[in-house]
């Protein structure tokens, strides 16, 4: 119970020092703290060195430098989450903070009527690419896994709902989905990681790991198109990477038309994990052992 009090102090702390001090100092804060998590937990660097040599190619004594900017992009991902209220305050203009790449694809995408999946991955800053489109004036939900911790999770959903985003939990995600997307809106998925469902065996970054099924399942039933969408940090700037939106249809072995969408699904993750392996933030270890 103390343990869970002291993180919501800690929590709250942190949001009211995101939403007053100046980016650079909130960012040199957030670098500090992520010092300390990477001395003092020992096994999780390595896991991160690990993810990192299999996903460049790259020699241990090549990749080692890498391992601290990971620790350093996701503490700032994190003071960013946080500051989604500054974000949020200029509704409409996120140009300042998020520049869209292929725009076109937007209006392609949510041009029809079975709703938009907008695949991303756990790399730069995803909740800011959410709550652009929301702020852009498209009508989103996120799919999350909420906090174990009740009063974080209220925090993190404060944060979520103040961009005009809807929220839907894990648990509970397959029906509203379904729902949402009937009603033509966007629906925002992390698909580099399965939480809720077994997943798929598949080759990633040349290794075997599981990837979730459910965006291509969702596509496949209700006929929602999927833009595919990165937002990553470039010459200190965030950039919105929309890739051609796609459905996932066909006659015949229902399976294997599922499957073959995971496998697009997975090669547009790859393509940007290698292109910035450093704004990957998975801090566990998720391919099969040899």
């Amino acid at each position: 119970m103390y343990i869970r009090v002291l993180e919501v102090l800690l929590y709250h702390l942190a949001y009211y020092l995101a939403l007053s001090l100046p980016f650079p100092l909130k960012y040199f804060i957030a670098c500090r703290v992520a010092d300390l998590f990477y001395m003092f937990l020992p096994a999780r660097r390595m896991t991160v060195w690990n993810n990192l040599t299999i996903v460049t190619g790259k020699s241990r004594q090549e990749t080692l430098p890498q391992v601290r900017e990971v620790y350093y992009h996701f503490a700032c991902f994190v003071a960013e989450l946080l500051s989604i209220p500054l974000f949020t305050r200029k509704k409409g203009k996120v140009n300042g903070w998020v520049e869209i790449i292929n725009p076109e694809y937007l209006e392609e995408a949510f041009s029809g009527k079975n709703g938009t999946i907008c695949l991303t991955a756990h790399m730069g800053n995803w909740e800011w690419g959410g709550a652009c489109l929301s702020l852009l004036g498209y009508p989103m939900n996120a799919v999350i896994l909420p906090q174990r911790n009740p009063w974080v999770a209220g925090l993190f959903l404060k944060l979520r709902k103040s961009s005009g985003m809807k929220v839907i939990n894990v648990g509970e995600g397959v029906k509203k989905s379904i729902r949402a997307l009937k009603r033509g809106e966007g629906l925002a998925i992390l698909g580099d990681r399965p939480f809720g469902e077994e997943g798929m065996k598949v080759k990633f970054c040349g290794r075997e790991t599981v990837f979730p099924k459910g965006p291509a399942y969702l596509a496949y039933r209700t006929g929602a198109v999927i833009l595919p969408g990165f937002t990553l940090k470039n010459n200190g700037r965030y950039y919105l990477y929309l890739e051609k939106p796609f459905t996932i249809e066909g006659e015949g072995d229902r399976e294997k038309i599922v499957n073959e969408g995971v496998y697009k699904i997975v090669s547009l993750i790859e393509k940007y994990v290698k292109k910035f392996p450093t704004q990957w933030s998975i801090f566990e270890d998720i391919w099969e052992k040899d």
